[in-house]
């Protein structure tokens, strides 16, 4: 009897850590209010078998960088993966930033504002979205140099860098008043650093890098920089 119970307790553990896992078509709003509280549950419980789709269905405001990564979601059977990827739709609906930036920008490391980071994950599309910076980022400051930045979520090995990125037929709308920086970046460091990541790692083991990032047919319709 106490064999059985055991295995019914183990079973039901099972069960409900996969039933956290995110899968399937995700609405927001629906499923979630709003894409702050999609990608937390994202970040915090990772991805089922199959993938999830998130689909907007409205305008959403970010109020702070979205951040897009965790352990949970670059390591063990919650990652995203080829079989179980991460696509954002945004349906055509705008990705408002309503705050200012705080850094002076850079090319050469994370020392960037941006209204979606991703910190180390793969196999992550984004496509279909309007993204608007606001009015408000008129000095190198203030501007937001990322609509989307692609870092390593590690400052040692593993590292841990994005691979298997698909930027997809979104239209970026951000101020030019930045001085440093790119509407969408690859950067080998961490977001917030100014410090750039040693090679060195990268060179041993490839997977560590950010690899494989693929932006095409998007609408560059202004941006300080538009290069990766």
């Amino acid at each position: 009897m106490k064999k059985q119970l055991l295995f019914l307790w183990v079973f039901m553990l099972a069960t409900v850590y996969a039933q956290a896992q995110l899968t399937g078509t995700k609405n927001v709003p629906g499923d979630y209010p709003d894409i702050q509280s999609a990608i937390a549950d994202l970040n915090s419980q990772g991805v089922g078998s199959g993938g999830v789709t998130i689909i907007l269905g409205a305008n959403q405001t970010l109020t702070a960088p979205l951040q897009i990564g965790s352990a949970t979601l670059s390591v063990g059977g919650a990652a995203s993966t080829a079989s179980n990827p991460v696509v954002i739709d945004g349906a055509n609906f705008a990705i408002n930033a309503t705050f200012t930036g705080t850094r002076a920008g850079s090319n050469t490391s994370g020392s960037n504002d941006a209204m979606i980071v991703l910190n180390g994950p793969d196999y992550v599309t984004i496509k279909n979205c309007v993204f608007n910076e606001q009015s408000g980022g008129t000095t190198a400051t203030t501007a937001i140099e990322n609509a989307i930045g692609c870092y390593n979520r590690l400052s040692a090995t593993p590292f841990d860098g994005c691979q298997f990125i698909y930027i997809e037929n979104n239209t970026f709308n951000m101020n030019e008043a930045s001085t440093g920086g790119a509407v969408i970046q690859v950067s080998p460091s961490i977001f917030t650093s100014t410090t750039t990541l040693t090679h060195a790692g990268f060179a041993t083991d490839p997977t560590q890098m950010n690899r494989y990032i693929f932006v095409t047919n998007n609408n560059f319709a202004s941006g300080y920089t538009y290069g990766l």
